[in-house]
């Protein structure tokens, strides 16, 4: 082979990045299809999936061991439920994928809410076995929650799998498949567009139409693309050439300074001099790895993890921007536009939550409501479930904090009480510190 020739061979050609959320009501099948999918991808070789067979029949959990590969701690393997934000890697044709496999239990949900803020699209898996998608998605299952936050987080594209189509009480049956279709697709229209919610019938157990669409023999009426198909025909827009803005998803202090990880949602990151909020501290970028390999720089919508000298403490939820950009204020007080989902009673003056923006999960108190009435903005006492308002909103120490912007995806926000999911909400507009 001459040198040329060589040479071409070596050319690495720089695939997409796409970042996916597997989201949906517990025991849907995610875990097990994250697992196949990294199976079917060439990330996991057989002898690894042979010893996760064996060792999950000894615990008599068989039918589980697919899912051992995002479900890596022991209490996850013996319990068969995901607890934490799992997420891993592999390739398609054209593009490298980051799986993040959120928890389907509502005990954790602020688990699933981290991961879908760093997602590109949701892909919500539904088990079409009898049953369990109707536990799914009537009040109380975690499907429609899981559809909500994924919209309430920006995400403006979703993927729903219909999983568990080869179980005995389906077999494959087209009927049910229209009807899972037709029950959910009033909500996922009206959320998302219809343009953008994609439907498919596949087993994660079996791997059928995760890789390529292998139905032809049991269900010959399915001719859509496969899951690997269809990932590789999503396009999504980057924003190389906006300043930088990037969000902290953890941190920890060692070997003295700072690992970051962090997703750059805006621009690109290099190892320069940027600013960490909260506080506009100026600080330099010493090393970046993304997937444990050292690179020069990291483009919008990558993960990556930064080493950075010591500094103040960083928290989950704080944000590194250009030092030029000026949107992103530090403050304790802002008006927001409301919209409640599920209240447990009404909503008045001093309500305490848990507001959930971006990575940061932090205490909040509600001031006044308001509410417009024709051309007229009027002071209310209460709010309930169903209702649509403006708020003020208090939190303890200032944050970083953005107005609305939905093609940044900034401004927007959850609150939660306990385990239910009060409302979601968009900032307004960013007032003095109170």
């Amino acid at each position: 082979m001459d040198g040329l020739t060589e040479s071409i061979k070596n050319i690495s050609i720089k695939k997409k990045q796409l970042s996916m959320i597997f989201i949906g009501h517990v025991d849907a099948g995610k875990s097990t299809t994250g697992g196949q999918i990294l199976y079917l991808a060439g990330k996991i070789d057989k002898r690894t999936l042979e010893k996760y067979e064996k060792e999950s029949k000894e615990k008599n959990r068989e039918s589980w061991y697919l899912s051992w590969a995002l479900d890596s701690n022991p209490e996850e393997r013996d319990k068969g439920k995901t607890t934490e934000l799992g997420q891993a890697y592999f390739d398609t044709d054209k593009t490298t994928v980051q799986i993040l496999d959120a928890p389907g239990h509502k005990m954790y949900v602020p688990n699933m809410i981290l991961g879908v803020n760093q997602a590109d699209i949701a892909v919500l898996v539904i088990s079409a076995r009898q049953n369990e998608f109707e536990a799914g998605f009537e009040k109380g299952g975690q499907t429609r929650e899981h559809i909500y936050l994924a919209k309430a987080s920006g995400l403006s594209r979703i993927c729903v799998l219909i999983n568990k189509m080869d179980d005995v009480t389906v077999n494959w049956s087209e009927d049910r498949y229209n009807h899972i279709i037709k029950s959910t697709k009033k909500l996922l229209h009206a959320l998302f567009g219809k343009n953008d919610v994609v439907y498919m019938p596949i087993s994660g157990f079996l791997g059928h139409n995760i890789k390529e669409n292998n139905l032809s023999e049991v269900a010959p009426w399915y001719t859509g693309p496969s899951f690997f198909e269809y990932i590789d025909s999503i396009d999504i827009p980057r924003r190389d050439s906006d300043p930088l803005y990037a969000s902290i998803s953890d941190a920890s202090k060692e070997m003295g300074g700072y690992f970051i990880t962090v997703r750059v949602e805006r621009g690109v990151l290099d190892k320069s001099q940027v600013k960490l909020y909260p506080g506009a501290r100026k600080i330099n970028i010493i090393s970046i790895t993304i997937d444990e390999e050292e690179v020069e720089r990291v483009h919008s919508g990558e993960t990556a993890r930064i080493k950075i000298k010591e500094t103040d403490e960083i928290f989950s939820g704080d944000v590194i921007t250009a030092l030029e950009y000026a949107e992103t204020v530090d403050s304790n007080y802002f008006m927001a536009a409301l919209s409640i989902l599920d209240a447990k009673s009404l909503i008045t003056k001093g309500y305490m939550a848990v507001m959930h923006m971006g990575a940061r999960e932090v205490p909040i108190s509600i001031g006044d409501l308001y509410k417009k009435e024709g051309d007229k903005i009027l002071k209310v006492k209460f709010a309930k479930t169903g209702d649509k308002l403006v708020a003020e909103i208090f939190v303890n120490t200032p944050i970083p904090l953005e107005v609305y912007n939905a093609s940044k995806r900034t401004g927007i926000f959850t609150l939660r009480d306990e385990t239910r999911t009060v409302g979601f909400g968009r900032v307004l507009k960013i007032k003095e510190r109170k």
